[in-house]
């Protein structure tokens, strides 16, 4: 059966990805207030724009968004950027979110992005709910976990073992970014059960999320002979 092209996979979490879309864009919401998660381009074959997806979907709901971020770099995930500027142009200003190294590795989007995290951990809110943004690289140098109401979008990361690290992390960086994760989940007794994978290609639900880290980083140490 084929699924709508927006749908909400969790409570106040919307999903905007159609079958020609190259990676999905997410909206997070809390009543009226909307937090957007990357800004990917239209596919050179393809007929969907997502960022039309997005822009009808806030319209439709009478949504106004509070923030944007998106959870690295590359450009399938923020290559509409242009688009997504444009369609959001009308709305009352808000924060567009990136982490420093966000910027380091492109820094073509400097003119877009005008809150600039350093801290491993950044908190803001959607309508007052948390909203956690998680430095942790594993898959790129900019990886961005983004976790709210008991969900974590886990960007490109490879969860498990079998990890084909194309991008060429050490696996002492991809362990202190699980251990990031860990020590944020322990320290703030947040419980997060949901993993989505920001392409909308695995979607986890009623996880251990702990256990599921833990295998990630073992899978990582033993690159190490440990």
């Amino acid at each position: 059966m084929e699924l709508p092209p927006v749908r909400e996979v969790a409570p106040g979490i919307i999903l905007a990805m159609a079958e020609d879309q190259i990676c999905g864009s997410w909206m997070l919401v809390n009543g009226k207030s909307c937090f957007v998660v990357e800004t990917p381009p239209k596919a050179d074959d393809g007929d969907t724009v997502p960022a039309d997806l997005v822009g009808n979907y806030l319209k439709d709901h009478d949504l106004t968004p509070v923030g944007l971020t998106e959870t690295h770099h590359h450009w399938d995930h923020t290559q509409g950027v242009d688009r997504y500027w444009d369609m959001l142009a009308d709305y009352p200003t808000f924060p567009w979110i990136c982490h420093k190294s966000f910027l380091d590795a492109a820094k073509n989007y400097t003119l877009y992005f005008d809150t600039i995290f350093r801290e491993e951990i950044y908190e803001t809110s959607i309508g007052g709910e948390p909203l956690y943004l998680i430095h942790a690289p594993k898959h790129c140098v900019s990886d961005v976990m983004i976790v709210y109401r008991g969900t974590m979008i886990t960007g490109d990361w490879w969860l498990g073992t079998g990890d084909p690290n194309w991008n060429h992390v050490p696996p002492e960086v991809s362990i202190a970014s699980v251990d990031r994760i860990l020590n944020f989940l322990q320290g703030k007794h947040y419980d997060v059960h949901r993993l989505f994978s920001v392409h909308a290609n695995d979607f986890r639900y009623g996880v251990n999320t702990t256990n599921v880290l833990l295998e990630t980083r073992h899978y990582h140490e033993s690159k190490l002979g440990r």
